[in-house]
């Protein structure tokens, strides 16, 4: 029999036509039936994920928490365990899908009752249209759902936006109670404040050098924190406690410029098992000059002075539900806006400020949580404008190196045997791409290893990738050094 579908005129011949289910399936084998049915599939211009209306912010808060404390994945899933997305039947008859699919197929099932000689009126042609027409239409309802392009992140609308906050350490080294900032009086401020890995964490988020802070306290308040000198009326348990911060000062200082440590004086709570090594570890990258600092010293002085009872290095914006169900926020970015400075989750203080200049938010060093993640977060303690948190983000390639000092970079992790590769800047080689480097390694200690320096001809990025690779990965800790490199830190 012959018939009209679409643009094409077929030929199907049926040897079975009591047998509607056979004939159904026949029909919709024929590849110009094919064609035509999965043209109209895609007239509908499926997608499951656009909303229609508006969605209050708890829900948003809700999924985008979810997305960041477990994954993106784990959240859409429970948008479809939710309905947050079109079924495809129910989109298929509210678009009057039965009556555009029988319209498509009428040439066939006309010429069909004809050639078959149903009674007009029948149940047997009743029947039969009815089963030829629900095979279509299950066939249409599967291919409306192959042309959709929309993706749960669609769900979401531009002015969809979740307030997030960035904590530095969480999650990379331990839970908030495991880096919040600790003091040596009744509140915590500039003087009092325990400068060990967790005040180091805060400075690395802010980037900001030990070194750069307590330069700047000597200037502007002629208080050496380093070197403190004590006027009448000073107990002796507190000339001791700012004595032992002074230590810590000037072990943190010291790291960072890259002294020999290896007989630093430090205090006993620093010298407690790992703490200093830990410490040193994120000293070393806690001031990257070819980033801006996030805050000036002075915010850093006043956010120290304010958060009078300690907390975490947190960063907090308002960014775009959508671009966190893409993915957009897995590995790391820098964020223009938003507010930043020390919180403190669990007893609800802190003190942040507006962000001055541009911040790296490393994802490998910490973690973002929403609002939903903990009820002391920084809107309902501080209640910030829409405006204050205003935030524009960037993608960024993350580095495994600082320049810490003018034309001196240094790897931002160790090695596992705990050495450190450094690159400084010689001279140039005749073109601003031809540069001779010297390349030398360095203990935790900041003492250099028995492998003699190297130097490198060629690009920064090149001597960086040589550094690691073909360099620090390959250099054994000499024995005479093994003794130098005791994993409790710097001895006393």
């Amino acid at each position: 029999m012959q018939f009209t579908i679409g643009a094409s005129t077929v030929t199907i011949d049926f040897p079975d036509s009591k047998n509607f289910d056979a004939v159904a399936r026949a029909f919709l084998a024929d590849e110009h039936v094919k064609a035509a049915v999965k043209d109209h599939a895609a007239s509908f211009h499926f997608r499951s994920w656009d909303r229609d209306g508006d969605v209050d912010q708890s829900t948003i808060d809700k999924i985008v928490g979810m997305a960041l404390d477990e994954s993106v994945e784990r959240a859409v899933d429970y948008m479809i365990e939710n309905d947050f997305d079109i079924d495809p039947s129910d989109y298929f008859h509210a678009c009057e899908g039965v009556e555009s699919t029988t319209k498509l197929i009428s040439g066939f099932l006309d010429a069909f009752v004809a050639d078959a000689g149903f009674e007009e009126g029948s149940a047997e042609e009743e029947s039969f249209r009815e089963t030829v027409l629900q095979h279509v239409i299950e066939t249409v309802e599967e291919q409306i759902t192959e042309t959709d392009t929309s993706t749960p992140a669609d769900f979401f609308k531009r002015g969809d936006e979740a307030r997030i906050a960035f904590v530095q350490g969480y999650g990379s080294q331990g839970y908030l109670d495991d880096i919040h900032s600790e003091h040596v009086d009744v509140v915590c401020n500039s003087e009092t404040v325990k400068p060990d890995r967790n005040l180091m964490l805060q400075f690395k988020l802010l980037n900001i050098s030990p070194v750069a802070f307590v330069e700047y306290y000597k200037a502007e308040r002629g208080q050496d924190l380093a070197n403190p000198a004590f006027g009448d009326g000073v107990s002796e348990h507190h000339r001791r406690q700012l004595i032992e911060n002074a230590q810590a000062w000037r072990f943190a200082c010291d790291v960072f410029s890259g002294v020999d440590v290896s007989e630093a004086e430090i205090p006993d709570w620093l010298s407690y098992g790992d703490r200093a090594k830990k410490m040193a570890d994120v000293v070393r990258s806690c001031r990257d000059l070819d980033r801006p600092s996030a805050v000036s010293l002075g915010s850093l002085e006043e956010i120290l002075d304010n958060a009078t009872y300690g907390g975490v290095g947190t960063w907090y914006g308002r960014v775009s539900a959508r671009e966190i169900m893409q993915g957009q926020f897995e590995k790391g970015f820098v964020a223009t806006g938003g507010v930043i400075g020390v919180h403190d989750f669990g007893n609800g203080s802190g003190h942040l400020l507006s962000l001055e200049n541009p911040v790296l938010i490393d994802l490998r060093d910490g973690k973002l949580v929403g609002d939903a993640r903990f009820s002391y977060n920084p809107e309902r303690v501080y209640g910030f404008t829409r405006r204050a948190l205003d935030t524009e983000t960037l993608g960024t390639k993350l580095s495994d190196w600082v320049q810490y000092k003018a034309g001196i970079w240094r790897s931002a992790t160790s090695s596992e045997n705990g050495h450190y590769a450094e690159i400084s800047f010689v001279q140039h080689g005749g073109s601003d791409e031809r540069k001779l480097y010297s390349i030398t390694v360095k203990n935790r200690e900041n003492q250099e290893s028995a492998i003699e320096p190297i130097q490198f001809y060629g690009k920064l990025d090149d001597a960086k990738a040589t550094a690691l690779a073909d360099f620090l990965a390959n250099v054994a800790l000499p024995a005479a050094q093994a003794s130098q490199t005791d994993p409790s830190g710097p001895r006393m």
